[in-house]
């Protein structure tokens, strides 16, 4: 199979079916989990922000961890420190004023994701350079069982994301 064209990522499992242990508030509700995974074979590291705060640098094939967030709308940005870019790391807009500064990362793609209690999200950057684009994938929350001592744990979940390139 020819990795440049795309697979079938099991490493998204990691991400997408991890323990979790985000709080959970008292009406029995679980806060949505957000996390993103970099799917662009082409491309060198990219930044995964929510909204500007800087969440993880994530080279081809890595995931950032499940984070816990509010129910609300966010828009999420890969970033990518691109020939030209006067920086050494990606922060985001810095000054907060929409333009593209020298001294930022290349903005390559947004989106806006609208996250609702007893919800995982995973953002993946799927694509090649020139050609990138965000897909959303939204689960419902999954508790598993972490109980040693049970002999009869069979409480897991399994993932598989296709992010073959079709073009």
């Amino acid at each position: 199979m020819n990795i440049g064209k795309g697979m079938v990522w099991a490493a998204a499992a990691a991400v997408a079916c991890g323990c979790h242990s985000s709080s959970s508030s008292n009406s029995g509700t679980q806060k949505p989990l957000l996390a993103a995974f970099n799917a662009a074979p082409d491309m060198p590291a990219v930044t995964f922000l929510r909204v500007e705060e800087v969440w993880s640098s994530l080279d081809y094939g890595v995931a950032a961890e499940y984070r816990s967030v509010d129910p609300d709308q966010y828009t999420v940005h890969f970033d990518s420190l691109l020939p030209g870019d006067m920086t050494t790391s990606c922060a985001g807009d810095v000054n907060k004023n929409g333009v593209k500064d020298p001294d930022e990362c290349t903005r390559l793609t947004s989106t806006s994701v609208n996250v609702i209690d007893d919800h995982e999200y995973v953002v993946a950057l799927l694509g090649t350079y020139g050609n990138l684009r965000v897909q959303l994938y939204d689960t419902p929350y999954h508790a598993f069982d972490t109980n040693t001592n049970d002999p009869e744990d069979t409480n897991v979940q399994v993932q598989f994301f296709n992010w073959s390139d079709t073009s």
